[in-house]
């Protein structure tokens, strides 16, 4: 471009940081997941997996099985140091091959508040 109204800045930027876009803070997990589907043929059907970060409002998981964005799913899992499994509904939001981001649906308050007390005992995904 020979436009001297150009200017190039050469000045390495900063990342954006978009943590702020996030609405829940993310956690490291390790966790094994159970996770149950219906079938368009209207068959149940579980596999399982790993979760391997949460937060508030959701979890990854790796999945090994293709499933649908805004599928309906329910999640079983045993929080690390608890002593019950602990059922909750979930929805596909996002996929990247067998890593499903999933969204907790309807939580329950004691479930919520089992979350957000996990949450602040795992370290912050960077």
């Amino acid at each position: 471009m020979n436009d001297p109204s150009f200017q190039f800045d050469a000045q390495p930027h900063a990342l954006a940081d978009f943590s702020e876009i996030r609405r829940w803070a993310r956690y490291k997990i390790d966790v094994r997941i159970k996770i149950t589907v219906k079938t368009s043929q209207g068959l149940t059907t579980a596999m399982f997996g790993r979760g391997s970060d949460i937060s508030e409002g959701g979890m990854v998981a790796h999945i090994p099985t293709p499933l649908r964005i805004g599928e309906k799913v329910q999640l079983e899992l045993t929080f690390p140091g608890a002593t019950q499994t602990v059922r909750l509904q979930a929805a596909v939001r996002n996929s990247d091959g067998f890593r499903f981001g999933l969204e907790f649906m309807g939580l329950e308050d004691a479930v919520r508040t089992m979350i957000i007390q996990i949450c602040k005992l795992l370290s912050p995904v960077q």
